[in-house]
């Protein structure tokens, strides 16, 4: 696709951070909170990701304001037609890949579209009072979070709009288990709380058992919904969601590696999670040793102190056991504190009377005594049996800044310099965060002095990664993880004796895969936490994984070989378009000096063709008379009771739009009456490898057209003509003609005529639609303009 577009800053940066949903008066520009009337999250799992589907529903609840005249306006009222704007962030690693809108009873789903295009478009059918939607992302470079802005119009004072937006997400994974954090901040935004909130899980497969970490003694009902099957539901409440969401799940893993693969006809696509603890240890438990040092400073973190206890009490009983051993430092009333002067025996009652100690006879310092604690926590385990890790909470700024940082690091190298000790950092500083931009120099290959960019870090973010540099060790951030209980899982998982993480090599058969993108949701090395990693094979299976790494002083590598099919979980297209994602996000992910129209022109174009929103381009959605796409097989799947129909023959409207959109602009005429201005460059006349590589191409000659228009079908199978259905719709999904396509004397092409008639012979209105074409194997279509 040659894109036209005029390049400029817009589709880079905005700066605007967090949610927020105002309701405005198009017409003076004034604007009050908005209200989500309820909010309701579908969880299916994709591989390593995990996709939502958040469904809300808007209102302009309570909404009223003061004009200049100091008179109130209450815009519940029927007659102010206002537009909604939701503002939200999702984690950067997320790809939002739909975008649906309800008119009136129609489920519309958005098309994708160049920016400038799709926001000229909206702001001129506003202007008009028609139903349109906008969804447009927007980075800010070195960020850990994507800023998202939902437009809909119009809001009647007493009404509703109801919305969904589908993304895909890595999961959190740890051995046996994947968990995702729910955006609830987004409900943050809404004027009246979020009193209607529901999740559902459709789980198959290798995936199993959802649970809701904060609320463990809840169960998930069981229900059925009709048209795709058994699934899992819980209701919430506004309460429920202050300490926010984490919904986990059982999943099969085979020796320590969850592997997921699609074979789209000419790639297989590979999404990969790999444990390392569980591939480069021993078969038999390796003991934990483990000095939990607890800094606290009231200032920098919202976390309560009690919480943070027993979410700590909680992760320890769960994750040591028997043979393991721990001790707590800390600093109380009367300084520096060890809860004991050796290591302390692990198992669920000591580690209960420990925490009852603790909260009976001390009391933790509201300020931070970081450096004290780190220099007690690695004299502890250097001392009598040497050995051991640290895992320190910490919420401090003390160390903050490249000069304060180096200056400590250069002391602490001097004195554990021989210190084999593995500390893992578990930040939960969530309160008055300052950041700023680093560049680390180091001398290149080439012997010239170069700077590693370290991107944007907060608080002691800067002092954290040249720790992990000088001791063994990871860093996890709260204000990546979303919530502490996320935290601590990660933190946990990191807990193990490897010293060093030599990476992973994949092939398929004898040969390497490639053109991979391996996930890190944090700027810090990772030796001990799971490893996710999307790429392509040249084949299927046997796939293999040899992981190489430093445990315990010594070199280990080990292989582990994926030869069956039930060692496998079945993928589906989102394995693609999650690749795709990634390799979006790579052009987006640089300083916006450094854009380019060629990354630009790239980035719309991978984005239109696998309907993947970028920065570069816009879901815009339309109301069915000015060419929004009712989607009749689209399924809601908050409404149990709803079924697929079934058009005809089996036979249904395309489910993606994997085609141009047609270049179609819009004016008001007089009488108040819509016009579309078409040229004979207007829309796609054909469209290269369609759904499942079936076709090589569908042609279209002349689109728009008058009198007929004529298709070429050229397929990559041979076929007959009684095996190839050939259909006409209009956009409210009705079968308007029956096409019989004819051999052209090549047995993988075909031909079919259209006149604009219906299947009576009527001539039909002039408008858009849609001509299918479905084989035993899959299906392609074309969007058409019959003209007057």
């Amino acid at each position: 696709m040659k894109c036209k577009i005029t390049f400029w800053a817009l589709l880079i940066t905005i700066c605007c951070q967090g949610q927020s949903l105002w309701v405005t008066n198009p017409d003076t520009w004034d604007s009050v909170r908005g209200t989500i009337n309820e909010a309701q999250f579908t969880i299916t799992p994709r591989g390593i990701y995990l996709e939502v589907g958040m469904y809300l529903t808007l209102s302009a609840k309570d909404a009223n304001y003061i004009n200049w005249v100091n008179d109130s306006i209450d815009l519940e009222q029927p007659e102010y037609d206002l537009e909604s704007s939701l503002r939200f962030s999702l984690p950067s690693e997320a790809m939002v890949i739909d975008s649906w809108l309800w008119v009136n009873e129609d489920l519309i789903q958005a098309d994708i579209e160049e920016r400038w295009k799709a926001t000229r478009t909206f702001e001129e059918i506003v202007g008009y009072r028609l139903d349109p939607s906008l969804l447009t992302k927007d980075t800010w470079y070195g960020s850990d979070e994507s800023y998202y802005a939902l437009r809909v119009y119009p809001l009647q004072g007493d009404s509703t709009r109801r919305v969904k937006i589908t993304y895909l997400t890595p999961g959190k994974w740890s051995r046996g288990k994947v968990s995702i954090n729910l955006p609830m901040d987004i409900l943050a935004a809404s004027k009246v709380p979020v009193e209607d909130i529901s999740v559902q899980c459709f789980l198959a497969g290798k995936f199993s058992n959802p649970t809701v970490l904060q609320f463990p003694d809840r169960t998930f009902s069981n229900e059925n919904h009709a048209a795709l099957g058994d699934f899992s539901q819980m209701p919430f409440t506004s309460t429920d969601i202050i300490n926010g969401l984490d919904i986990s799940f059982d999943v099969e893993m085979e020796n320590g590696v969850f592997l997921s693969n699609y074979n789209n006809g000419e790639t297989d696509f590979y999404q990969m999670a790999i444990i390392p603890p569980a591939i480069l240890l021993e078969e038999e438990r390796t003991n934990k040793k483990v000095a939990f040092l607890i800094d606290y400073d009231s200032s920098n973190t919202y976390v309560p102190k009690q919480v943070l206890l027993d979410n700590l009490k909680n992760q320890m009983k769960e994750n040591l056991g028997q043979g393991d051993l721990f001790n707590l430092i800390f600093v109380g009333q009367n300084g520096l504190e060890l809860i004991n002067s050796n290591w302390i025996n692990a198992n669920d009652q000591i580690i209960d009377n420990v925490f009852s100690l603790l909260e009976e006879a001390y009391t933790l310092a509201d300020e931070s005594h970081l450096s004290e604690l780190l220099e007690a926590g690695l004299t502890f385990v250097q001392d009598g049996s040497a050995g051991g890790s640290l895992f320190v909470l910490s919420c401090s700024d003390e160390l903050s800044g490249r000069e304060v940082g180096d200056a400590y690091i250069s002391d602490l190298a001097s004195i554990y310099k021989d210190s084999l000790t593995s500390i893992i950092i578990a930040d939960y500083q969530n309160k008055d965060l300052d950041g700023s931009y680093y560049f680390e120099p180091f001398i290149n290959e080439a012997g010239f002095m170069d700077y590693l960019n370290l991107g944007y870090l907060y608080g002691n973010e800067y002092f954290y990664l040249a720790l992990n540099k000088l001791f063994f060790g990871t860093t996890h951030l709260i204000r990546e993880q979303k919530s502490l209980i996320s935290l601590l899982n990660s933190s946990f998982d990191a807990i193990n004796p490897i010293q060093n993480f030599g990476g992973i090599t994949v092939k398929s058969g004898t040969e390497a895969c490639f053109s991979q993108y391996t996930l890190d949701g944090t700027l810090f090395s990772n030796h001990n936490t799971p490893i996710l990693q999307i790429g392509k094979c040249k084949n299927n299976l046997p796939i293999s994984v040899e992981v190489a790494g430093t445990v315990n002083n010594q070199n280990v590598r080990k292989t582990i070989t994926l030869n069956k099919a039930d060692d496998v979980n079945e993928g589906d297209r989102s394995h693609e378009i999650a690749w795709v994602g990634n390799y979006i996000q790579a052009l987006e992910n640089r300083d916006y000096w450094f854009y380019t129209q060629s990354i630009a022109e790239e980035a719309i174009e991978w984005s239109i063709n696998h309907r993947v929103l970028s920065v570069f381009t816009a879901f815009l959605a339309l109301e069915p008379g000015l060419g929004g796409y009712v989607c009749e097989e689209c399924v809601d799947e908050t409404m149990p009771n709803d079924m697929i129909p079934v058009l005809i023959d089996g036979i249904r409207p395309p489910q993606e739009n994997e085609v141009e959109l047609p270049n179609i602009t819009f004016g008001l005429t007089r009488g108040e009456e819509w016009t579309i201005a078409v040229t004979e460059d207007s829309v796609v006349t054909s469209v290269t490898n369609p759904n499942s590589f079936v076709f090589n191409q569908i042609h279209a000659n002349p689109n728009p057209f008058r009198a007929g228009v004529q298709f070429t079908m050229k397929l990559n199978e041979v076929a007959v003509k009684e095996a190839i259905n050939c259909m006409v719709f209009d956009l409210s999904g009705k079968r308007v003609k029956q096409l019989i396509p004819e051999p052209t004397g090549n047995t993988t092409e075909f031909q079919a005529f259209w006149d604009g008639t219906d299947d009576q012979n009527q001539r039909l209105p002039a408008g858009m639609y849609i001509m299918t074409v479905r084989t035993p194997k899959g299906w392609g279509s074309l969007k058409l303009i019959l003209m007057e």
